[in-house]
C-alpha cells in the first residue's frame, strides 16, 4: 500500500507520545478507526525517505492491565505528557506502523506528536523494564 510518508526529519524520539491508529488485532496492516496515544518505543528510517515508528498500544481502558503495563493517571504527569485522560500504555502489545498521514493523527487539535514521559515516569520505565528481565531469569 502507498502511504503519504511524513518526512523523516519530522519522526518523533523514543519515549515520545503520539497519536496513531493503532490497528485493530484482526487487521494489523490497516490504520485503526480513531487516534489514540501511542508511547514510541523504537524509530527505524529506511532508505533515507520513510520512516516506521514502533509504539505501544494506549487506552484508557483499566480493566485488564498486567504488571507490565505502564499507567498514568497523576493529573500533573498527564497534563505535562500532553495526555487528555489516565492513560495505560501495554508495553506487550507493540505495533511498528509507518510515519505517514493514514497512520498518524490528531486528537482535539494536538498532534501528531503530543509530548513525551517525564523524568518520573522514564526512570519507572526503566525500574519496570529491569523487574520483568529479573522475573524471566
Amino acid at each position: 500500500m502507498d502511504w503519504t510518508f511524513f518526512p523523516p526529519n519530522t519522526a518523533p524520539k523514543p519515549l515520545d507520545i503520539i497519536w496513531c491508529h493503532f490497528p485493530l488485532v484482526e487487521d494489523p496492516a490497516t490504520p485503526g478507526p480513531k487516534p489514540r496515544p501511542g508511547l514510541v518505543r523504537q524509530v527505524k528510517v529506511k532508505d533515507n525517505k520513510r520512516a516506521y515508528v514502533e509504539v505501544a498500544y494506549g487506552t484508557s481502558k483499566f480493566a485488564s492491565y498486567s504488571s507490565t503495563d505502564l499507567l498514568i493517571g497523576n493529573a500533573t504527569d498527564l497534563g505535562e505528557m500532553g495526555l487528555p485522560q489516565a492513560t495505560v500504555f501495554q508495553l506487550g502489545r507493540t505495533v511498528t506502523i509507518p510515519w505517514a498521514a493514514e497512520w498518524v493523527g490528531t486528537l482535539d487539535g494536538h498532534g501528531p506528536s503530543i509530548g513525551h514521559l517525564n523524568a518520573r515516569y522514564r526512570e519507572f520505565l526503566v525500574h519496570l523494564q529491569q523487574r520483568n528481565r529479573e522475573k524471566k531469569k
